[in-house]
């Protein structure tokens, strides 16, 4: 009786103090979640990645027919192995050496990796092609994510992390409707060097947006960098 007695008295004290603490913290309205930068940024960076991804996934299959081979499939198996691999073996890599040491190679790496789908003609360049755009996407996504946990507001990351949660689907609807009126004009080639031109467009947005904040842990070599 005294425990049940003790147990009633410990979960009255909890539903009492529960208001208080969430009247500390209240959530601000979605727009004003949307418009900071830290949020703004990160998503409209990765966006720009699979603004590309959307663009693969529906051109990429049909340049492959052109030069007589019939198994881009090839590429998509490559790609995604190459992204779980990253992830696993270097997900944390961006806490060692800092977000910004990171996400920028690795939007230039996805940049390289799509424009060189211009010039392949060969099942070996589809396959190094996948592996440099795999690498760098699958290095951005948990590195961008980690951005937006760490920069925003606690009572504001569930908002933040749907709003950046968007940039997957929104940059995956863009690719194919703008990329497709490049590819009917003017080609397969120009239609993948201009997709590569959206990572860069991501990299001059992250680097304009987010600029360096506290230092960050000490890389490997020992030289600091920033987020």
């Amino acid at each position: 009786m005294a425990a049940a007695a003790l147990a009633v008295i410990i979960l009255l004290i909890n539903i009492d103090e529960q208001p208080r603490k969430t009247a500390l913290l209240q959530p601000k309205p979605f727009l004003t979640v949307l418009k900071d930068r830290n949020v703004l940024a990160p998503t409209i960076v990765f966006a720009s990645c699979t603004f590309v991804s959307g663009a693969i996934n529906a051109f990429l299959p049909l340049q492959t027919l052109t030069w007589g081979y019939h198994n881009s499939g090839l590429y998509f198996f490559v790609s995604a192995a190459t992204i779980v691999a990253v992830r696993f073996v270097g997900g944390g890599l961006s806490d060692s050496c800092g977000r910004r040491a990171v996400i920028v190679p690795c939007l230039i790496i996805t940049a390289l990796g799509t424009a060189f789908l211009s010039l392949v003609r060969a099942p070996a360049g589809l396959v190094l092609c996948a592996f440099f755009y795999g690498a760098g996407f699958g290095l951005l996504y948990p590195t961008l994510n980690a951005t937006v946990v760490e920069r925003a507001l606690p009572e504001n990351r569930s908002t933040a992390l749907g709003i950046f949660s968007t940039s997957v689907d929104g940059g995956q609807f863009l690719g194919p409707v703008i990329m497709g009126a490049i590819g009917q004009y003017f080609g397969f080639g120009l239609l993948f060097i201009t997709a590569s031109l959206a990572p860069l467009g991501g990299l001059l947005v992250y680097l304009l947006s987010l600029p360096s904040g506290k230092t960050s842990p000490v890389c490997p070599g020992g030289r600091e960098t920033k987020p």
